[in-house]
């Protein structure tokens, strides 16, 4: 019997989204930021066989610094 890995969800990542299609072995997640953010690390990650992600830690950034979201007037 062989057992298959399954690294669970990928961790969420403020402002983006992580899609895949499987959460286990030799999946790809793909990990894009929301409209105003910049990716900070790499936009995908792979099932890897200990069951663990092979890239997390991506962050979301506003583009220029600053929020478009927390402008005041």
């Amino acid at each position: 019997m062989q057992f298959i890995s399954d690294c669970g969800l990928f961790p969420t990542t403020s402002h983006g989204t992580a899609w895949s299609t499987a959460t286990t072995y030799g999946s790809t997640t793909a990990i894009t930021c929301n409209t105003g953010y910049i990716l900070n690390g790499s936009n995908t990650s792979t099932c890897g066989k200990s069951g663990l992600w092979t890239s997390t830690g991506q962050t979301c950034s506003p583009v220029g610094g600053f929020s478009l979201f927390n402008c005041t007037y």
